[in-house]
């Protein structure tokens, strides 16, 4: 109180006595006393009525009692809010961070020079020379009719027959439009998610307490790869559709065991394509009724997309709820068997509304 004192004779501009002195005592012991916050919010003063401050006046009191209950309470309200404040502005920065190196990443692919063009040359130009092709020949030299005439060196697929090489080069062409085509959706979502961001940035600078509160609940995201209550202890890919559906991927056979049957909840739903092997991908849910069909498609089409028929035009992909998924003893890594299934015709093809939420 030694510094305020001395502040408050300095404000009125009196001499350092010992009568004015005891003068301002008297007012500190005897007078009603105010809460002054000063306007950064991280200070608040104890002063009697008539001491100047520079600062807002909170509220005034009669005794001191009540006057430091309130400081107490108010510092627990200012240390809250500044913890919420670090964890909603260190969440909003890695994310922001996250779709920047995401943005660029994709740039980078439809800056690289696609091949769709080339495969396409080379099924055609198969097509063109089939009678020429035998089965076991790794290649094969034609003339490239698309470029004067001159000669193209095409590698061949050993263990399959000329036709089927032709196929190959179809789908190698459409699965690299498709790369393409998907990245340039993604990239779009992406820019826009950059824009949301950035925009809520500067919104949660100027929340109060209860609106930081609110706001981290909205958007709350554990950084240990979980969303809506779910922990995820494996690396997947993760998908968000229409920023609301939750949708992981597994990445290889033990991978999508430990998706399947640690990750996985009963009540969400399974997919993976039929007849090829393939990711096992999960669509959280924990609704009574089934998830819209729109939905169920566009999370078929994404099980179809990471799969060993991804270039086909469309792949039969067969989904249940994860309680009709049961791997039997003696079965190999990532084979299941299903209690019962629906089967879907779909594109393989990342949906619109469709955003990565890995790096890879």
């Amino acid at each position: 109180m030694g510094k305020t004192v001395i502040r408050e004779l300095g404000y009125r501009g009196e001499l350092f006595d010992s009568v004015k002195i005891n003068q301002l005592v008297l007012e500190i012991i005897n007078g009603t006393l105010k809460i002054v916050s000063q306007s950064n919010l991280l200070k608040m003063e104890l002063l009697p009525d008539s001491f100047h401050s520079n600062g807002t006046i909170i509220k005034s009191f009669g005794s001191v009692i009540p006057a430091l209950q309130e400081i107490i309470s108010g510092a627990r309200r200012r240390d809250a809010e500044l913890q919420i404040r670090k964890r909603v502005e260190v969440k909003l920065r890695k994310d922001l961070d996250f779709f920047i190196q995401k943005r660029e990443k994709l740039e980078q692919v439809l800056n690289t020079p696609g091949k769709s063009e080339f495969y396409d040359q080379c099924a055609n130009l198969l097509l063109i020379n089939i009678d020429l092709i035998n089965k076991g020949v790794k290649e094969i030299t034609v003339e490239n009719v698309f470029h004067n005439g001159k000669p193209v060196e095409i590698k061949l697929k050993e263990d399959i027959f000329p036709s089927e090489n032709v196929n190959y080069y179809f789908r190698k062409a459409r699965g690299e439009k498709l790369k393409y085509e998907t990245a340039e959706k993604s990239l779009a979502m992406v820019n826009q998610k950059i824009v949301d961001l950035k925009t809520r940035l500067k919104i949660f600078e100027k929340m109060d307490l209860n609106e930081l509160r609110d706001f981290e609940k909205e958007n709350k995201n554990d950084d240990g790869g979980s969303k809506g209550g779910y922990k995820i202890d494996v690396k997947v890919r993760r998908f968000f559709l229409d920023d609301k559906w939750e949708i992981l991927v597994g990445k290889d056979s033990e991978n999508n065991d430990i998706l399947t049957l640690k990750v996985a909840r009963q009540s969400d739903y399974w997919f993976h394509a039929r007849g090829s092997s393939g990711s096992h991908v999960v669509l959280r849910f924990s609704g009574k009724d089934k998830p819209p069909k729109e939905i169920l498609k566009k999370t078929a089409q994404i099980a179809a997309f990471y799969s060993k028929a991804k270039n086909s035009k469309l792949v039969p992909v067969c989904y249940t709820q994860k309680k009709y998924v049961v791997k039997r003893k003696g079965m190999n890594p990532g084979q299941v068997s299903l209690m019962r299934e629906e089967v879907v015709m779909v594109p393989p093809q990342l949906p619109d509304g469709c955003i990565s939420d890995t790096l890879d």
